[in-house]
Parts: C-alpha cells; sequence; structure tokens
C-alpha cells in the first residue's frame, strides 16, 4: 500500500484566477442602501453556488431566485460552523442580486485566463454571506491554472511511491481540470470540501495507511492537524502562516521542496 499523499488545490497545485465584486461594488451595481454591516463577531461564510451554466443563470430572476431553485450552496469556509440550509436562507434573504453580476465576474475571469490560453476554463462562482444578518459581502468568480512545475513534481513524487489524492474546497470541474492536468485520476480527487471535511477526507485516508497533507490556507488547518505529516507551502500572508504554525510540521517554500521534505523525514525515521 502506497503512502498517501494529499494535496491542497489552489495555492499549492495551482494558481488561483479571483475576481471579486465588494460590498460596496455590489451596492452600487444593484442601487440598494448600504446593508448593516454584520458584527465582526458574527457568522460569515464562504459558500460555492450550486453547479451552473451561463444558460441556466439566465434564465433566472437574480441569483437568489436561483439558488432557491436549485440545490442549498456548499459551505467552504465558515469562521463558526454554518449548515448549507442556513446558508441557502441567508442568500435568499440577502439584498436582490442580478444575474448580470455573475456573468460579468465570469468574463473577466475568462479575459484573464484567455490572455494566455484560448481554451474554454472552467469557473466557479462563491459568495461570502452574513448568516445572523443577512448580507452577501462579495461574490467571487475563481478559476486556477495548474503551477507550471506541478505536472513534474507530481510525476516524481509517484515514482518515489507516493499516492496522491487533492482535498479542495473548489467545484469539482475546476479540481478535475488541475487533476488530468497534472496525473492525479478522478477518484482520488475530493472537491467542494469545507476545513472540517478536509480534515475528515484525512482521517478516512487514514485507515489505509500514513497520510501527509500539503496545504497552503487556513482551510487546510483541520487537515494539517489531522495528517500524520503536515507540510505546509510558505505564504506571503503573516496572519495565514502564524494561524498554521502550530499544526505544520514542515514548512517548505514551493512545490520543489516536497519530495526533498518527505525523503529527509523517511530517512530520519527509518
Amino acid at each position: 500500500m502506497k503512502s498517501a499523499l494529499a494535496l491542497d488545490n489552489s495555492g499549492t497545485l495551482s494558481e488561483p484566477i479571483v475576481v471579486r465584486k465588494t460590498l460596496s461594488d455590489l451596492i452600487n451595481l444593484t442601487g440598494t442602501e448600504l446593508p448593516n454591516v454584520p458584527r465582526s463577531d458574527g457568522r460569515v461564510a464562504l459558500v460555492s453556488l450550486p453547479k451552473f451554466t451561463l444558460d441556466s443563470l439566465s434564465s433566472s430572476d437574480s441569483l437568489n431566485e436561483f439558488v432557491r431553485e436549485h440545490d442549498s450552496p456548499q459551505v467552504v469556509l465558515s469562521n463558526e460552523q454554518v449548515t448549507r440550509e442556513e446558508a441557502r436562507t441567508s442568500l435568499m434573504s440577502a439584498e436582490t442580486l442580478p444575474t448580470t453580476l455573475a456573468t460579468e465576474l465570469i468574463r473577466d475571469v475568462r479575459d484573464q485566463i484567455n490572455h494566455e490560453d484560448d481554451s474554454d476554463p472552467q469557473i466557479s462562482l462563491q459568495c461570502t454571506v452574513a448568516i445572523d444578518e443577512p448580507a452577501v459581502l462579495q461574490v467571487i468568480a475563481r478559476s486556477c491554472r495548474p503551477k507550471s512545475k506541478a505536472t513534474r513534481v507530481v510525476g516524481q513524487l509517484r515514482q518515489e511511491g507516493w499516492e496522491p489524492y487533492i482535498l479542495s474546497g473548489d467545484a469539482r470541474p475546476l479540481v478535475e481540470m488541475v487533476g488530468s492536468t497534472v496525473g492525479i485520476p478522478s477518484e482520488n480527487i475530493f472537491p467542494l470540501l469545507s476545513t472540517r471535511e478536509k480534515g475528515e477526507a484525512v482521517r478516512r485516508l487514514q485507515r489505509e495507511g500514513s497520510v501527509v497533507m500539503v496545504g497552503d490556507y487556513l482551510n487546510d488547518k483541520d487537515a494539517l492537524a489531522a495528517a500524520d505529516l503536515g507540510i505546509r507551502i510558505d505564504s506571503s500572508n503573516e496572519d495565514v502562516s502564524q494561524e498554521l504554525e502550530p499544526v505544520t510540521d514542515v514548512e517548505i517554500e514551493d512545490l520543489d521542496g516536497l519530495s526533498p521534505a518527505l525523503n529527509g523525514i523517511q530517512r530520519r525515521t527509518h
């Protein structure tokens, strides 16, 4: 049985491409008055909207209506545990969001990617929503581009006996696009995971053997803590680095440091 190597997607295996509209942008676009800004200690969640197409969006009166007609959104990251139904209710109760907002964001992301790549990109849509005082604080369209060295590094680690997995909060189409590029099969890909669910995924993998987790952001915290070995890719964000330091066993500068770090650990433990 090969040892499992669990990798985050955005920021670890790929470079995120993100376009966002903030609270003030949304107010200008929708013509609404400034809603009550949630307290800093209130519950706020980042949620991915259900799988969508531009056709289905254009047939909906608003993003809120789209959420009402489809499955509950997936909670990706929150400062307190939030259920999908709470996120869905808050999105539906917030100020109306026109579908033109989504199409505008998606177009901007596509333009960024097509500047260097003519392929049609996979793009997901997310909202940051206040739960207790319903308000959408920002809307995000995101895609990603596999890091230039990711395919080589993943191939090298496979040769060294590691079985790679992707544990990600991103939508399945984004993660599978990265997986197919770097050589990680779809059965080893787990998308739309919250912080807690990433930790649970690591513990499930541990039923078969030891697990190394590689991540770079706050939503990797539970997975880094649960893994037999937690490896953090250095972040320029000091707050993130301080938050992850207690659950990090090894810090590396980039993907090129992964194989030497793993080989060094193996030498010390044998």
